[in-house]
């Protein structure tokens, strides 16, 4: 038979178009998926690159704020250690000036401490040294002498005030003044009514440059009570004596009634 099914040609190509359609789709959605997907994952990516961004500005901004601290610092202690350094070097040199003006005034010591040795010696040996003995105005009347000798009172004896020269020494200085001074304040209202005899020894001169000097000594010693008020011009009794034994010469001063 001319129409029959079992003589027709069978047709695959719907069935083709409709898996191929099918296929497309599900590509097509598979592809929009995968674009949504990196549409997200993109502005996820710029996000986080823009925080990193973001991070990293603020990082080197605290960089360079460190840094600059860091530099100032550096600055400040360099400072610091040029004004020690200065300060260091200022200080040796006034040590060291601190050391000569040290060694000036040790030199400047002891020359003066030389110097006031030898004015001590110079005074020692140039000062009339003054030795009181007991002085009783009280007791120190003078014996009565035998009728036809000599009518000098006898003033022999330990009652007298003692001053001893060095030799060339014919002036009592200004210490041996404030030491005879101290030892006849106390005699000062007692000496009224008494007469001053002055024994002048002779030293180890000659006999005429002893006596000479002797005789010095005493009126010098005359002035010295004569300035001081402490006896009357008329009551002072000058003699001078030899002393063959002494090396210096001396004046023993007594007060009798």
């Amino acid at each position: 038979m001319a129409g029959g099914g079992s003589d027709k040609e069978q047709n695959y190509w719907p069935g083709f178009v409709d898996a191929l359609s099918n296929v497309v789709l599900t590509l097509v959605f598979v592809l929009v998926v995968f674009v949504f997907a990196l549409v997200i994952t993109s502005g996820k990516l710029k996000q986080k690159s823009a925080q990193m961004a973001e991070q990293q500005t603020v990082q080197e901004k605290t960089s360079r704020e460190r840094t600059t601290d860091l530099e100032a610092e550096v600055r400040t202690i360099t400072s610091t250690r040029d004004k020690l350094a200065a300060e260091l070097v200022a200080a040796r040199e006034s040590r060291d000036r601190m050391e000569r003006e040290l060694k000036e005034l040790e030199s400047a010591n002891r020359s003066l401490q030389a110097y006031k040795d030898s004015v001590a010696e110079k005074e020692r040996v140039t000062t009339p040294s003054i030795v009181q003995r007991r002085v009783d105005l009280a007791l120190d009347t003078p014996p009565k002498k035998p009728a036809g000798e000599s009518e000098a009172p006898d003033v022999e004896g330990g009652n007298a005030i003692v001053i001893t020269y060095p030799r060339t020494v014919t002036a009592l200085n200004e210490a041996a003044k404030a030491d005879l001074a101290k030892v006849l304040e106390p005699y000062r209202g007692k000496l009224s009514g008494t007469k001053t005899m002055m024994d002048a020894y002779l030293g180890a001169e000659t006999y005429s440059e002893g006596r000479r000097m002797a005789y010095y000594r005493a009126l010098d010693l005359r002035n010295f009570l004569l300035e001081r008020k402490l006896v009357s011009p008329d009551a002072i009794v000058i003699s001078t004596k030899p002393n063959k034994d002494a090396v210096d010469g001396r004046i023993e001063l007594r007060f009798v009634r």
